[in-house]
């Protein structure tokens, strides 16, 4: 320690944690000379050296500034303007620090300030205990901001599964079609070893992928019979509604893309755009595909629930036309490889707008 070497060294040392500390210890004992950093806890070096300027006792003690924080021009004259006698930039070499401070007691009275020396290191004590300090401040802020950012995560993620419940709500024979799609759309996601946060991205906008559905009459939602020309025309439409109300909300995932896009298809024969290929999100192609296999394997008013072979021979057929082929594969392993299952295979839930398929 810094300390134990000026001891040696034949002078009588006493130390402070802060700055606070250090001024009652200057005004106790009034020493020779006083040591101090820039930056430190409670009170920093300019503020220590203001409040020794204005005691009548302590103000022609000489002052030394060592510290590892740069001075510019300006911090070096506002430092001397206060009685800063030496700047010493840290680190450095003990003798040459000895040196400096042995010329200073024995030079201190003159009129003119010694010159800046500006050297290279050695740390204090104090100066660790001071940055153990502010390390341990900065990560008790990060882990609030984090605990936030969880907190608001969630309440993210619960208002969209209300939202999805509530467009579910007009038509109870739709109950858990999002959800499932959700589920299925995040295993294909995984097996495509996609990036968590796209990932998460792709189950959120699967979740509430057909929010538009809520401005389609209930009882259309709800017909068992084959829809007109209007009809399909209203159901199509959801697409378009559902990107309008989720395009104005700042998600931190493509919610609106995907409901916006989830009916495009690859030779561009899909709605409401007609987009081709790379032209549809990632993130759109995978919910297609998982909206298409849930339907298939969920009752619906007009037809009974398909076997799970029926939806995959589906989408093996429409492999690189309707369906995006890396898509198609994932989804074909989890189910044939891997013995994935929706919960709604020969359930009788029901999504009506597939009829518009």
């Amino acid at each position: 320690m810094q300390s134990l070497i000026f001891s040696s060294h034949g002078y009588e040392v006493m130390t402070a944690e802060n700055g606070v500390d250090a001024m009652e210890y200057i005004r106790q004992s009034r020493p020779d000379l006083i040591i101090t950093d820039v930056l430190m806890p409670k009170m920093d070096g300019y503020e220590l050296c203001r409040r020794l300027k204005t005691d009548k006792t302590l103000k022609d003690i000489p002052i030394v500034f060592y510290s590892a924080h740069y001075l510019d021009p300006q911090d070096e004259k506002m430092a001397r303007d206060l009685g800063v006698v030496q700047l010493i930039q840290k680190p450095m070499d003990t003798a040459e620090f000895l040196r400096i401070i042995d010329g200073i007691v024995q030079q201190f009275g003159k009129s003119e300030f010694l010159p800046p020396v500006w050297l290279f290191k050695e740390d204090l004590d104090f100066e660790r205990k001071h940055e153990q300090r502010l390390t341990e401040m900065l990560y008790k802020k990060l882990g609030e901001l984090e605990q936030t950012r969880s907190m608001l995560k969630n309440a993210l993620e619960g208002t969209i599964a209300t939202v999805a419940l509530a467009v579910e709500a007009r038509d109870p024979s739709t109950s858990g079609h999002q959800r499932r799609v959700a589920t299925l759309a995040e295993a294909i996601a995984r097996e495509m070893k996609l990036e968590e946060k796209q990932v998460e991205g792709i189950r959120m906008g699967a979740t509430i992928h057909d929010i538009g559905k809520i401005q389609i009459p209930a009882e259309i939602l709800g017909k068992p019979a084959k829809l007109s020309d209007i009809e399909i025309h209203l159901v199509q439409e959801h697409t378009t509604v559902g990107y309008n109300i989720l395009k104005v909300v700042a998600f931190p995932w493509p919610v609106a893309q995907i409901a916006y896009q989830h009916h495009e298809r690859m030779d561009g024969s899909g709605y409401p755009q007609g987009l081709k290929g790379d032209e549809i999100s990632l993130e759109a192609r995978i919910v297609a595909v998982a909206d298409v296999v849930e339907a298939m394997l969920s009752h619906r008013p007009y037809r009974e629930a398909q076997a799970v072979e029926v939806a995959l021979e589906e989408i093996k057929q429409r492999r690189g036309t309707l369906y995006d082929p890396l898509v198609v594969d994932a989804c074909l392993s989890l189910f044939q490889l891997k013995n994935f299952r929706l919960e709604s295979e020969g359930r009788r839930d029901t999504d009506a707008g597939i009829r518009a398929q």
